[in-house]
This record gives structure tokens, C-alpha cells and sequence, in this order.
């Protein structure tokens, strides 16, 4: 089995807190309109200032209470709601941001809303009760949302691979939201959310060969995108030249394409190019270890600032039977690691109080994945290459 940094699961904020007010970060300041609060606060989100926009959007939903009282149905006070949720997680306080996405819900449910309220649920029933909800609503719908009702279906069938599991009936209800996601995926052009959960869904039963099948949607999406991007950080093992050493010359001179270029950036997000990666590498088959080289290449173009990217590719070497470039990427994670490990040491050495608001859990995390990499890093100076360790 692929080993894994993280458990398995949706990554959620803790529960929030019970009525702490949000501060603000902007002194106090002459009352302005609603209007005016607004913009000031779209003005701060699309200059990628996220803890600005909270606070002029809590003016603003300020302002609207004390003129009205908040009226339901109000759609722009539910839009500052909203804008407050994505600015809060944004900013690290997913709890907070949760609040705000209830609100938003509360004032002018929406299917998108909905959809919001479970990715930020502090706890699955919660998402799956949101998920549900923007599923009926997107079924009261004059013309059908594909795009939404496939990402709800995929974010319940998540759940029942994971924090749901052991529900009554979960393997069942997995395969029901997986094929409604893969039927709304059908209608639409580059997603691949659906398919990808019926990947992961087919490994968790052991069906590898239906597994790399559902993967071949997934790559057919971004595989061009994914390959142009490791390009440019020197990971040449793509799909069209199978090997580096297949390039004409050294292979630096390789122009990617305006469509590649285009599909480089127009990529799945991180998060989800990490998931494919790791599905392409427990399937194991050389075609798919290829394509998550190329995938976690991608990843690294973006940053290369992410220990677990390094790893990933630490690994993925290791199973392609390259020492070398296994020892280079493994003792690059290790290497950070250790950095962050020093860190939060030194952070909770400062920290005069038992509550050490998470720091002590998360350095335990840090050494197990230290503790990890060294032993790979054992294997691969033992010639423990070219399966799984």
C-alpha cells in the first residue's frame, strides 16, 4: 500500500468555537455605506488580500443588519457572508469561516452555498447533511447544474470512502454517488472529479485494472497540462517520449506547445493533482508511475516548497527502480522536515501553558513522517529499489 502522510479523509477545521467574535483588522474608521463597504472588500479579494476583505465584509454585513435587521432572501448580504467565509479560510480560521458559510445559508441557501458549507464542515454528518442539501436544491432547478451535482455526488461518495465507512450500507451508497458523478461528469469538458473517485473507489476494492481505466479520463484531462509544466523543471518522462533519453539532443530544447501551455494553466488544483498521484502510483503499473512522475513534476513547478511533493517523488523513483533520484528528492524532504520540526520545537519551548494549541500533535506528525523517510532512505542505500519497501 502507498504510504501516506496524512490519513485518509477530507481535510476539515476543527469545530468552531461557541460565539467568539471575529476581530477585525482595521482600525476604527467613519461609517461608510454598505455599497462602499462592498466594493472596498472585492477590491481587497481580487488584490489576493483575504484578511482585508474579511474585515470590510464585516462592516458591511454590519451595516445591513443595523439597517434592516438582515432580511431573508437578501442576496447581497448573503454574497458578504460568503465573501467572509472564503477570506476566513483563507486566512487559517476555518471555523470562523464555517460560521460565515451557515450564515450565508441561512440568509439565501443556494446550491453553490451548500456545496461551500461542506467542504468547511467541521464533522462528515455535517458535510453530508450540506452535500444533500445543495443536491436537492440543484434538483428544483428549471435546467440541470452537471458541474455542481457532479462535484456534490463526488464530495458524498469521498465521505463514504472515508469518515463514513463504516456506515450501514457505505459501499453501497459510494458506488450509487459515484456513478450519478460520473453520469453529470459526461455532460461536461475538462472535469474529472467523478472519475477520479471511481479510481480511488475501485483500489479501495482491489480492482487495479478498473482502476487505472477510470484514470485514463483523469490523465486525458490534464496530462497535457501536467506534462508542460514538469518540462519546465527538467522531469522529462512524459507520455509521448516515454523516457528522457528518447529527446532529440539533451532534450532542453523542447518547446511545449500553445495548447500545452494553455492546459498548464488552466490544471486541477494542488490538492487534487496530489490525490492523482497517488492513485498513479498504487496502481503500480509503469504507465502510471510515468504519468505520477509527470503529475507530482507539475507540482513541483508550481512549489517547491512542499515536503510531501518531494517525497512523493522520493517514492515514485524508488518504484521505478532509480536510486539516484530517489536518494536526491528523499533527502530533500528529510531536509525540510527537519526544518519544520526544529521550528515547532522551538515554538513550543516558548509556549508558557499546557495548551499548546495543537503545536505538540502536529511535531508527533512531523517526526513520524522524518522517522519514514529515513527508513526509505535506508532501502535505497540497501539497493531497496524498484518495488514497494
Amino acid at each position: 500500500t502507498l504510504p501516506r502522510f496524512f490519513k485518509p479523509g477530507l481535510s476539515r477545521p476543527p469545530a468552531p468555537p461557541s460565539s467568539a467574535p471575529m476581530s477585525s483588522s482595521l482600525p476604527p474608521a467613519p461609517k461608510q455605506s454598505f455599497t462602499k463597504l462592498v466594493t472596498l472588500a472585492q477590491n481587497a479579494q481580487s488584490s489576493s488580500q483575504p484578511g482585508l476583505a474579511v474585515a470590510f465584509f464585516q462592516r458591511a454585513v454590519a451595516s445591513r443588519l443595523e439597517e434592516d435587521g438582515g432580511k431573508k432572501g437578501d442576496e447581497e448580504l448573503a454574497e458578504c457572508y460568503e465573501g467572509m467565509a472564503e477570506g476566513l479560510v483563507a486566512v487559517g480560521k476555518g471555523a470562523e469561516g464555517f460560521s460565515a458559510a451557515q450564515a450565508a445559508c441561512s440568509v439565501n441557501p443556494t446550491p453553490p452555498r451548500y456545496l461551500l458549507l461542506g467542504q468547511l464542515s467541521p464533522t462528515p454528518t455535517d458535510a453530508l447533511d450540506a452535500y444533500n442539501r445543495c443536491l436537492s436544491l440543484l434538483s428544483s432547478l428549471s435546467a440541470p447544474d452537471h458541474h455542481l451535482a457532479c462535484l456534490a455526488h463526488t464530495s458524498i461518495a469521498e465521505l463514504y470512502m472515508t469518515d463514513l465507512c463504516m456506515e450501514e450500507e457505505a459501499e453501497g451508497l459510494c458506488e450509487k454517488h459515484v456513478a450519478s458523478g460520473v453520469a453529470a461528469e459526461a455532460n461536461l469538458s475538462g472535469v474529472c472529479d467523478a472519475s477520479q473517485a471511481l479510481a480511488s473507489m475501485r483500489l479501495s476494492q482491489s480492482r487495479q485494472g478498473d482502476a487505472e481505466k477510470a484514470m485514463e479520463k483523469v490523465w486525458a484531462v490534464m496530462g497535457a497540462g501536467c506534462s508542460a509544466a514538469a518540462d519546465s523543471v527538467g522531469l522529462y518522462k512524459r507520455e509521448i517520449l516515454e523516457r528522457a533519453e528518447d529527446r532529440p539532443g539533451d532534450g532542453m530544447g523542447y518547446e511545449p506547445s500553445q495548447q500545452e501551455i494553455e492546459s498548464a494553466s488552466s490544471l486541477p488544483s494542488y490538492e487534487f493533482r496530489t490525490a492523482s498521484a497517488k492513485l498513479l502510483m498504487e496502481i503500480g503499473s509503469a504507465k502510471t508511475l510515468e504519468r505520477a512522475t509527470v503529475v507530482l513534476g507539475s507540482l513541483l513547478a508550481e512549489s517547491d516548497e512542499v515536503a510531501e511533493t518531494f517525497f512523493l517523488l522520493g517514492y515514485c523513483m524508488m518504484l521505478q527502480a532509480d536510486g539516484d533520484a530517489a536518494k536526491e528528492y528523499l533527502e530533500r524532504s528529510l531536509s525540510m522536515l527537519e526544518s519544520v520540526q526544529k521550528s515547532l520545537s522551538e515554538e513550543l519551548e516558548a509556549i508558557q501553558s499546557f495548551d499548546d494549541g495543537g503545536l505538540g500533535e502536529e511535531l508527533e506528525g512531523v517526526e513520524e513522517r522524518i522517522e519514514r523517510v529515513r527508513g526509505l532512505l535506508e532501502e535505497v542505500a540497501e539497493g531497496g529499489v524498484g518495488g514497494i519497501g
